[in-house]
């Protein structure tokens, strides 16, 4: 075969390899498009912990003003197949580089609520006077503590330790402040919450730049008067010997939030329900997000062996409830306000108006003429129960998923505050929140800025 002939025939297999690996790549494609609408669609996304978009409804009108479509990218995203098995293999692929061989230690930096960048540690904080008026705490010692980048780890407890970027914190409050000067007939109400570092952690934690307390009462220092600011952080410091945080997970419990509750109603003068008259009842083994991001370290065998549970208190006034993908409120999904038989799953924490959705409407059979609208992350789902005994409705916002690329329906507070006639506007978050910039931007776009 001369030369001419042999290229010729090396162009024509070429080819051939060209049209069978694009015929291949064209059938997988298929099958995953196909495979896409023939398998059971996810409600909610344990690994995630929060709720999976589902389909949107067709109509005209949202398929011109462009709702629809970008519904539809949002649900397929949500349900792609085999996506669980995804997400545990980039959770592999991350652990595998962020593996010192050397030290044999992790660096377990987790994304911040709201995916902000990390901060820079602070200098080492000074101690801070002891309370006189609030029960002593007995803080572990130093030799006890293992600490993985912003993860500690305490015998069978782990705890994230957050620090102050005044800066944000600054930010922060005039974010809530300009809720209240664009809202002016509204309350408005803030109600920063500890986390379980603050109380359980080595001193040096809840000291100095670490001190929660400080950055609390710095945030509601520069918040303008006419905004309601709750101490939740003595109710809490009362009742540290208390169950109300947990040990394997990041948030706390719903007896921890009953104490904020209990705050809250004290500012606002409403009549607290007592603990008692509550009918509770309890999930047990469950081992939650700080085991989650812990548990390639040999420690966090401990908080598996010794697992949580997660007690609810069910809403004294009759309630219904459904969240949806859109302030216009069109295709509601129902759910319970609190799940008293929440399917197998491992994160029980879900039973709390049923996770992370972008907007939760209750409503309950109060006659109080009053309604409010809490906008929070995860913190705030043990707490909305509460509020169901002194609210006609209840709305719920989740402000990351909105206005944002990966959930670009808009979503702006001041027009629905004003279309729904609410009377308060609550903001609850955890201590990260005042301090993540990213977070507090998707606050600003909901105020249309």
């Amino acid at each position: 075969m001369n030369t001419f002939a042999r290229k010729r025939h090396k162009k024509a297999r070429q080819k051939k390899f060209q049209v069978l690996s694009s015929a291949i790549i064209l059938l997988i494609f298929i099958s995953f498009g196909v495979w896409s609408f023939c398998d059971q669609d996810q409600e909610i996304s344990v690994l995630e912990k929060r709720t999976l978009a589902q389909q949107p409804a067709f109509s005209l009108a949202a398929l011109f003003s462009g709702e629809y479509t970008r519904g539809y990218e949002t649900y397929y995203a949500d349900n792609f197949p085999q996506r669980d098995r995804l997400i545990n293999l980039s959770s592999v692929l991350n652990y595998l580089h962020y593996f010192d061989f050397g030290q044999n230690t992790v660096i377990v930096d987790r994304r911040n609520e709201g995916g902000g960048e990390s901060l820079a540690p602070p200098e080492e904080p000074n101690a801070a006077e002891p309370e006189t008026s609030l029960p002593e705490s007995i803080p572990p010692n130093d030799d006890e503590l293992i600490q993985t980048g912003s993860i500690l780890l305490i015998g069978d407890r782990a705890m994230e330790a957050p620090y102050t970027a005044p800066s944000q914190v600054t930010h922060y409050a005039a974010t809530i402040s300009r809720t209240q000067q664009l809202l002016p007939d509204c309350r408005t109400i803030s109600l920063i919450i500890p986390n379980a570092a603050e109380f359980y952690s080595p001193e040096k934690f809840h000291t100095g730049s670490y001190a929660q307390k400080d950055m609390i009462t710095s945030a509601y220092a520069q918040m303008d008067d006419p905004v309601f600011t709750i101490d939740a952080y003595t109710a809490l410091r009362k009742t540290i010997d208390q169950y109300i945080y947990f040990r394997t997970d990041h948030h706390w419990t719903a007896l921890g939030a009953y104490q904020a509750y209990l705050a809250y109603c004290a500012s606002l003068g409403f009549a607290p329900v007592p603990l008692e008259a509550f009918q509770t009842g309890v999930y047990e083994n469950f081992v939650g997000s700080m085991y989650g991001w812990t548990s390639n370290l040999p420690q966090a065998k401990k908080l598996l062996e010794h697992p949580d549970t997660v007690q609810y208190y069910v809403p004294i006034a009759e309630c219904t409830a459904a969240y949806y993908f859109s302030p216009a409120m069109t295709a509601p999904y129902p759910i319970p306000v609190v799940d008293t038989e929440l399917f197998e799953t491992s994160n029980k924490y879900l039973c709390f108006i049923r996770g992370d959705t972008p907007l939760c409407q209750i409503i309950t059979n109060n006659t109080t003429g009053r309604k409010c609208i809490v906008i929070k992350e995860s913190y705030g789902n043990a707490f909305v129960p509460f509020l169901t005994s002194h609210y006609d409705e209840v709305y719920v916002v989740d402000p990351r998923l909105f206005n944002c690329t990966e959930h670009p329906t808009r979503f702006n507070l001041p027009e629905f505050v004003r279309q729904q006639g609410i009377n308060d506007i609550v903001y609850i978050n955890y201590a990260f929140i005042p301090n993540n910039e990213s977070f507090i931007r998707m606050l600003d776009k909901l105020l249309g800025q």
